[in-house]
């Protein structure tokens, strides 16, 4: 039984990885998009995030199926719930990278303010960054804390002042 559990969440962590590498995409995308306001990119980010919400479905009916056949308990039951929690944030994200899209395709012929967007752009790559090393730390099962320590966050607090303020990060 206790097997047939680890399959199951080893299942379900790696759909979860495989999640995470279609969100990033769809971030980098719409950063993308943004840059050269391209409608036909944010045309295929709008389509991509409809595959990722299906994911999101999936996953959590796995979830949901290993909690009502298996009722784990402990360190289990805590990793399903996070993984719960997370496919929820993800395609969440995911959301937010979509209706970057959807704003540039409602009005694809209007140029977007250049300082704006520049800074725009610097926000969400460091956005894109910090999530790319959440999903690192989580596929080497390592320890948040440890990895965004007081110089990873002062970094990134940092490059986020920086485009806040419009200097060079």
């Amino acid at each position: 039984m206790q097997l047939l559990i680890e399959k199951k969440r080893e299942a379900l962590r790696a759909g979860l990885l495989s999640l995470g590498e279609q969100v990033a995409a769809g971030l980098h995308h719409s950063l993308e998009a943004l840059r050269h306001q391209d409608s036909n990119l944010a045309r295929r980010i709008v389509t991509e995030d409809a595959l990722i919400n299906r994911e999101r479905r999936f996953l959590e009916q796995q979830a949901l199926v290993v909690l009502a056949s298996h009722q784990p308990a402990g360190r289990d039951l805590r990793l399903i719930g996070a993984s719960l929690e997370m496919i929820a944030e993800l395609e969440r994200i995911a959301d937010h990278a979509a209706d970057v899209a959807r704003i540039l395709l409602k009005a694809p012929a209007l140029p977007l303010p250049q300082e704006p967007a520049k800074r725009i752009g610097l926000m969400g790559d460091i956005a894109l960054a910090m999530f790319t090393r959440v999903m690192a730390v989580y596929a080497e099962n390592g320890d948040a804390d440890q990895e965004f320590g007081a110089f990873g966050h002062v970094g990134y607090h940092g490059r986020w002042r920086s485009a806040r303020i419009g200097t060079a990060g």
